[in-house]
């Protein structure tokens, strides 16, 4: 009975025994003790838990996890283990993990990448940190890993190396490949926009479906960064109506816990898209979050120029020259409304002042009403 007596992966973690200051000792089934490996992960500091990793690999000699994981916490972590002048030695103890990881490991490929992964990792963080650790070094064993198996997975690595290295072109197929299968992904998305975005010839159009692939791709909770971004690609080109429903979608998933800038984009969107009460509406809420910003004020009045009510905008211009005297385009929106109002001398009194200012707009008013 006693004999028997096991403690599980998961009691390892429970206080009662990691208050006892008497080592466990590992479960005998290799999967259950890998999990609790992965629960001590989160649960200990670097080098209690290096301690842990090699008493691990003492009781499991012949699995290739223990030496992955315990490289990647040598190479990871490496500030929280030595000082500077040790963060080479532990770099070179890595190294010697992964080659063990490789003697064991039932899956030759994936070792391979993930040791690609790792010395990318280091490489791209820090190039100095050990001379055989940089991004040819990665990709030549990622290029291993992909002789031995295909696997799209790592395709992924393989683009942001290409990206790493400002090959574009190769980052974009190795993105392709990627979204083509199982393994697509927010991210793989993500980047191939990014891939995209830097070749010749691309248009908006190309970059917003990539971004609303990834979109599509993201639970709920990760969703506000990649919307928020396609939204201003798609403002970028000319889809204002599309860019209004990310906008929403935005809010929505904040339950309404915006901040200004939030509604002054949004605002912008609406604007373009024709709908000025809407527009009305989210700048009125930018201002009521932040009262002095004079962007929102002239903003205001370009609204409201627009809903031909010059009266109003003269007076949200006025707020904006009380908090910033020098903004060039809001005098020049404020001759605009005196021309509005036939005050053709205070127009172009402000359309001087625009100019004197460097607004870079405002001569052709000065042209067409002032000389």
């Amino acid at each position: 009975y006693i004999i028997a007596i096991r403690i599980g992966a998961t009691d390892m973690l429970s206080r009662k025994y990691t208050s006892i200051g008497i080592r466990k000792t590992w479960v005998n089934d290799p999967k259950e003790a890998q999990i609790a490996l992965l629960l001590y992960a989160s649960q200990q500091d670097a080098r209690t838990y290096l301690e842990t990793l090699n008493d691990y690999i003492a009781h499991f000699p012949t699995l290739s996890d223990g030496y992955i994981q315990r490289a990647t916490h040598y190479a990871l972590r490496r500030n929280e283990l030595a000082d500077t002048n040790g963060q080479q030695q532990l770099i070179a103890l890595a190294a010697e993990d992964m080659k063990k990881a490789m003697k064991y490991t039932d899956n030759a490929a994936e070792t391979d990448y993930k040791y690609a992964q790792l010395i990318y990792t280091v490489a791209a963080e820090d190039s100095v940190v050990h001379s055989e650790w940089n991004i040819d070094a990665a990709s030549e064993y990622l290029q291993k890993a992909l002789r031995r198996d295909s696997n799209p997975l790592y395709r992924q690595l393989e683009g942001d190396i290409a990206m790493y290295r400002g090959d574009f072109e190769q980052a974009s197929r190795a993105y392709a490949i990627v979204n083509q299968s199982e393994y697509a992904s927010p991210g793989s998305f993500y980047m191939a926009a990014k891939a995209r975005q830097q070749l010749p010839g691309y248009t908006p159009f190309d970059i917003v479906a990539l971004m609303d692939s990834a979109v599509s791709k993201c639970l709920p909770s990760e969703a506000l960064p990649y919307l928020e971004e396609t939204a201003e690609l798609k403002m970028e080109a000319g889809l204002y109506d599309a860019a209004i429903q990310d906008y929403n979608r935005c809010y929505s998933l904040t339950a309404g816990n915006v901040s200004d800038a939030f509604y002054y984009l949004r605002e912008q969107a609406k604007f373009r898209a024709g709908d000025s009460e809407g527009a009305l509406t989210d700048i009125e809420s930018a201002l009521k979050i932040n009262p002095d910003n004079a962007v929102y004020h002239a903003e205001k009045a370009s609204v409201y120029l627009r809903l031909q009510e010059p009266d109003k905008a003269t007076a949200c211009l006025e707020k904006a020259l009380a908090i910033d005297a020098t903004f060039a385009s809001a005098h020049r929106l404020l001759g605009v409304c005196y021309l509005r109002q036939a005050k053709k001398d205070d127009a172009c009194h402000a359309f001087r002042k625009a100019d004197e200012l460097g607004d870079p707009i405002v001569k052709r008013l000065i042209r067409e009403n002032c000389e």
